[in-house]
């Protein structure tokens, strides 16, 4: 259907939307008997106009109507995030009396069309007589048939450009709407943000980790099977927690309340540091006994902290040990992790080292990294005392 005959659609709803109030409005200026015609002019038109105003009450005939209208009309409104019924009211007694005006303006346009060429085609004596204007002339005739159609044709137009301009301001927006949709907008970005952190940390390790590993047992898998099955085994696990870790982010997209997958905290980096090892890497780990001390919340990113900057020791760093130290002190947690690199491909940050400041940053804690000598080191102190229940 094209956009003209999309227009006129428009405009038929919209008549019939008008013709019932209407009708009972004649009904009820009968039975009450309102003396003299401009009276009941005026009450008929009153109470048609009250009634057809009412159908934009319910709660459901604001997005009715921002539908139509986009449907229709061609608009991109976005969807009603208040009712507004003063606005929508307002929108579709408009609509009724423009589609209602349209329609019948059409329709007597198109009889005095028709019979003017009529009267053209039969040469009939009976001259059309068109409101102040009698003729006898044939061409005179058919200018008036052929003006009757084209202002019929032009009704098709001129109406549903006019609610086109109206529609913004009666079916749009209104500043707290847009307010209200911005920030409903800036929550899902934000989720979306969270999920590919997620993904990004948990994922990420995994599949750098399995890549050594099988790198690993590919070049031992003849001179040493015994490391080269070791290094196997650890590409199973891996693998088994990276599953848990996309049900975990599939359930967050879901927006299911209870993920299954485990909340990993500062007591599984063991785990985590032994996962490197398996890669061949050598690595240092100094980690207090206290470590399930800390409060939950800083925990769990602590965790996310450790397993991220290590994962950018495999991928970016060079041959060597890599060194973890955690240390827990009364009222901070301090994070280091350090490993050898290679002088002319240091880079200041990247996706794990920006994801690393905002975990910090939001936790009210600060992070830093870059070169140290040969190394490259990355620092993160978080607070424990400002977190002392779980998010």
């Amino acid at each position: 259907m094209g956009k003209y005959a999309k227009g006129w659609l428009h405009l038929l709803i919209g008549s019939a939307v008008a013709a019932l109030p209407l009708l009972f409005a004649l009904v009820v200026v009968w039975a009450f008997e309102v003396p003299r015609a401009a009276a009941q002019l005026v009450a008929l038109l009153a109470v048609a106009a009250l009634l057809t105003a009412s159908f934009g009450l319910p709660v459901r005939a604001r997005p009715a109507c921002v539908a139509g209208v986009n449907a229709l009309l061609g608009l991109r409104l976005p969807p009603p995030l208040q009712k507004s019924r003063p606005r929508t009211a307002l929108w579709v007694l408009l609509h009724g009396v423009i589609g209602s005006v349209a329609v019948g303006a059409a329709a007597f346009l198109g009889m005095i069309a028709a019979f003017a060429f009529l009267m053209f085609l039969t040469h009939s004596d009976d001259r059309i007589v068109f409101l102040w204007i009698a003729t006898d002339n044939d061409l005179i005739t058919l200018l008036l048939a052929g003006a009757a159609a084209a202002l019929a044709v032009l009704t098709g137009f001129a109406a549903p450009a006019l609610l086109r301009a109206a529609a913004p301001s009666l079916l749009g927006h209104q500043p707290a709407e847009r307010i209200a949709a911005l920030q409903q907008r800036t929550e899902v970005l934000a989720h979306r943000n969270h999920l590919a952190q997620e993904l990004h940390d948990s994922i990420g390790h995994t599949l750098t980790t399995s890549t050594i590993q099988a790198a690993v047992a590919a070049k031992l898998m003849e001179s040493d099977p015994a490391t080269a099955r070791q290094a196997l085994a650890g590409i199973e696990d891996s693998s088994r927690l990276a599953l848990e870790e996309l049900d975990h982010v599939i359930e967050l997209l879901r927006e299911e309340p209870a993920p299954r997958a485990p909340q990993r905290g500062l007591a599984d980096v063991p785990a985590l540091v032994e996962h490197v090892r398996r890669t061949g890497r050598p690595i240092e780990a100094a980690l207090p006994p206290d470590l399930a001390a800390v409060p939950p919340a800083i925990s769990r990113e602590a965790y996310r902290i450790v397993q991220e900057a290590l994962t950018n020791a495999l991928r970016h760093g060079t041959d060597g040990e890599i060194r973890l130290a955690i240390v827990v002190e009364a009222n901070r947690l301090i994070l280091d992790i350090s490993n050898p690199v290679d002088q002319q491909q240091v880079r200041r940050t990247g996706r794990g080292t920006t994801g690393i400041e905002d975990r910090a940053r939001l936790l009210g804690g600060e992070a830093s990294a870059g070169a140290n000598g040969a190394r490259w080191e990355v620092v993160v102190q978080l607070p424990t005392l400002r977190a002392d229940s779980d998010r």
